[in-house]
């Protein structure tokens, strides 16, 4: 599970979209939360965007067994 907050007060944002490499998607919780399961191992690029927000990328590697990613973002208001 990860998490997406506003940068300025740590509040989650609700609604952001989280996507990995077009073909995983999920979208945040009241709570900010979100999970994405059945991620094949390797390194791959995720991204979070949010209306009124700059959208961030980071890069997660998993290993082999693993199955979801766990990257928190911290988006920037516009």
């Amino acid at each position: 599970m990860g998490r997406v907050t506003n940068v300025n007060n740590g509040e989650p944002v609700v609604g952001a979209a989280v996507q990995i490499e077009g073909a995983f998607k999920a979208a945040t919780d009241a709570n900010g939360d979100y999970t994405i399961s059945d991620v094949p191992a390797g390194t791959h690029s995720v991204k979070a965007r949010a209306k009124g927000f700059v959208s961030a990328t980071q890069e997660v590697v998993l290993a082999e067994g693993e199955d979801k990613t766990g990257v928190d973002f911290a988006l920037t208001p516009r």
